[in-house]
């Protein structure tokens, strides 16, 4: 069992995560990219991979937006 605000601590830390990691990931690996000496196609296709990677990210974000504010809106202390 943990309290509600141990889980919301937990909760708001992962939502940070989610938000800031992969947009500093994709910038390393796009400046990877540019010096790699890697084919266009290939590129392209890592570029792809990318924004998949970031369109997940941005609706697992959502996610724990919405599981912050249900959450908060409960009575209960005690999960």
């Amino acid at each position: 069992m943990i309290t509600k605000e141990k889980l919301l601590d937990s909760v708001k830390m992962a939502s940070k995560t989610e938000e800031s990691a992969l947009p500093l990931y994709t910038e390393h690996i796009n400046s990877v990219l540019f010096l790699s000496g890697f084919g266009e196609d290939k590129k392209r296709r890592i570029q792809r991979i990318l924004q998949k990677l970031n369109n997940d990210s941005s609706r697992h974000a959502e996610t724990l937006r919405q599981l912050i504010r249900q959450i908060e809106s409960e009575d209960k202390d005690v999960y």
